[in-house]
């Protein structure tokens, strides 16, 4: 979802997204692991915007369901 809707930003307003949500959600003293969740995300950020660049759509909501068979994803997204 983080880099999903990061990827619809310029640069810098991608960086402060991703400092913001990583400072919430990883302890300031794990860099390593800051740095490696950074990592993932721009390349997430980067594959969004080279296979879904036509997309304008912004996801607002998720929810993963184990069926017990595997996992069922739904999304809500903008209009």
């Amino acid at each position: 979802m983080l880099a999903w809707n990061a990827a619809f930003l310029p640069p810098g307003e991608q960086e402060k997204m991703i400092d913001e949500v990583l400072g919430a959600g990883v302890p300031a003293d794990a860099g390593e692991l800051r740095t490696g969740l950074n990592e993932i995300v721009r390349a997430l950020i980067a594959r969004t915007q080279a296979l879904f660049s036509g997309y304008t759509r912004k996801i607002i909501n998720f929810e993963l369901t184990d069926t017990g068979n595997g996992f069922h994803l739904t999304v809500a997204s903008t209009l």
